[in-house]
């Protein structure tokens, strides 16, 4: 965790790229490494679809998820799950104008059945007409195999507070801790009905304020994480046990 002393002020670049290695180039992009608790080691292609994959990581209603999980025949109207498959799709239609394959950014099993194939953009660029294109015909092939399609805009005046944010907490995760006990339920509810600062929360509770992020994670409070970085002064109310505040994906689509 942060140290009390730079608690919710906005990071260098270094320290924003922790635990990120970019590795060779392919197609003139670089290639980022990041860490999935449901599925390891996984590789991105852009820092959005980082940003994604960390908030899906503290997402409680996800089950899984995978980047670029198959790629779709908008033809053939098919899903392709090998490097083979995809190399005979694209011979056969080299000589085809036209949109010939989709690869959704993320694949999510949500808890239950639930599935949705993701595209993350940026506000800077949110996709053209032929983007758009592509996105339709996925869309229709996907729901034939139960899947939902969603895109995800990130603006770009979201990047600061909700990357430090979603960085806090994944780091607050890695605790493996709940403070939510009988006792500190106890105590929350003395604050019943007063408005509160986050630091206030952690005062009442003596607890340190870089700790403050695994309050989140419990249900204790709750803060609006995507526009409001976290720090003493921030507004937060009691959460009462409910998690809606982690899922931050679903209300970006």
């Amino acid at each position: 965790m942060l140290a009390t002393g730079t608690y919710g002020r906005r990071g260098r670049l270094g320290q924003l790229e922790t635990g990120i290695r970019l590795v060779s180039p392919t197609y003139g992009r670089s290639r980022i490494r990041t860490y999935s608790a449901s599925s390891g080691e996984i590789i991105v292609d852009s820092q959005a679809e980082r940003l994604v994959s960390q908030m899906l990581a503290i997402d409680p209603s996800v089950s899984s998820y995978r980047p670029q999980p198959f790629t779709i025949d908008l033809n053939a109207q098919r899903l392709l799950t090998t490097r083979e498959q995809v190399k005979e799709v694209l011979d056969r239609y080299s000589r085809h104008l036209g949109p010939r394959l989709y690869t959704p950014d993320f694949c999510i099993h949500w808890q239950g059945a639930r599935k949705t194939a993701v595209e993350v953009k940026t506000e800077s660029y949110p996709g053209d007409a032929r983007d758009q294109e592509r996105w339709t015909r996925a869309a229709a092939i996907l729901a034939a195999y139960g899947y939902e399609f969603a895109n995800v805009v990130v603006p770009n005046r979201m990047l600061g507070p909700l990357k430090q944010n979603v960085q806090l907490l994944q780091q607050a995760k890695r605790l493996q801790c709940s403070l939510l006990s009988p006792e500190l339920a106890k105590q929350l509810d003395r604050l019943e009905g007063r408005a509160l600062t986050l630091g206030e929360v952690c005062a009442h509770l003596a607890l340190p304020l870089p700790l403050a992020p695994t309050l989140l994670l419990s249900g204790a409070v709750s803060l609006d994480l995507l526009h409001h970085p976290m720090h003493a002064e921030t507004p937060v109310e009691l959460a009462y046990g409910e998690l809606e505040h982690l899922r931050l994906v679903e209300r970006m689509w």
